[in-house]
């Protein structure tokens, strides 16, 4: 105000954290101290440790809880057992049932896309998530963000056991619904993993080497067939399994 400069429009603060439900003290000596974090996230990698991070201290007037066992829940619900997983049976199929990793086509041979009713219309649920995940980034409610794409992922799998392409890829009949199929997991699966860079950057990177992400702008790379016919795709492993750490971040014995 003294140099007459315009004042800040919107400022960004946080709650405390506390650790394993009890306030950090000198008496206590329960800090995440630097030695902890590099447990951590040696561990579970920098971006399991900041994903948990950015979802379990979200930009708000609430104290956040740092605790070893949600750490273990968190990284293994969302990026192991969800993410991890569906990208890897995923990936594993097109492999196997197209010519080392060739992407499919979601075009049938009328010319027109190959549909699995209004629960699975792909190209709509996918533009309402990265809606949703601009509107929450916008308005600092990160959990949010994350889920939004987090739930795409949760909707492949639940389309991948209703639509059963491993039988599929037994009846010769059924190859043009196999590709669709292939095509539009593979396809919700970029750009849910474009919705979660700003969270795992450098596991989004690994799985750019894998599977092409896309270019340009957040709204472009988010559009729905950003993802070529024929280009190839390599089977990936992402976020292995760990064991959980105990309360001091070291791992649990036996």
């Amino acid at each position: 105000m003294a140099l007459e400069m315009p004042l800040p429009k919107r400022v960004h603060a946080h709650g405390f954290w506390i650790r394993e439900g009890k306030k950090m003290s000198k008496s206590l000596g329960n800090f995440v101290d630097l030695d902890a974090i590099s447990r951590y996230s040696e561990h579970y990698g920098l971006d399991g440790f900041r994903y948990y991070l950015l979802l379990e201290g979200p930009i708000a007037g609430q104290d956040a809880n740092f605790a070893s066992a949600r750490v273990q829940e968190v990284y293994g619900t969302d990026l192991v057992n969800t993410l991890g997983n569906c990208l890897s049976r995923t990936t594993a199929m097109v492999n196997k049932y197209y010519d080392g990793g060739a992407v499919p086509s979601e075009i049938g041979a009328d010319g027109e896309r190959v549909t699995f009713g209004e629960e699975y219309d792909w190209p709509v649920l996918c533009a309402e998530a990265a809606e949703e995940a601009t509107r929450a980034v916008n308005a600092m409610e990160l959990p949010k963000a994350a889920q939004a794409a987090i739930a795409l992922v949760v909707k492949v799998d639940l389309f991948i056991t209703e639509t059963e392409p491993f039988r599929m890829a037994k009846d010769e009949t059924k190859r043009e619904e196999l590709g669709a199929v292939l095509y539009q997991c593979l396809e919700t699966l970029r750009i849910a993993c474009v919705m979660l860079e700003p969270f795992l950057p450098n596991k989004m990177a690994e799985v750019a080497e894998s599977m092409d992400l896309g270019k340009g702008a957040f709204a472009e790379r988010v559009k729905w067939s950003g993802l070529k016919s024929g280009s190839m795709v390599k089977k990936m492993a992402v976020s292995p399994r760990v064991e959980a750490l105990d309360e001091q971040g070291f791992p649990i014995e036996a």
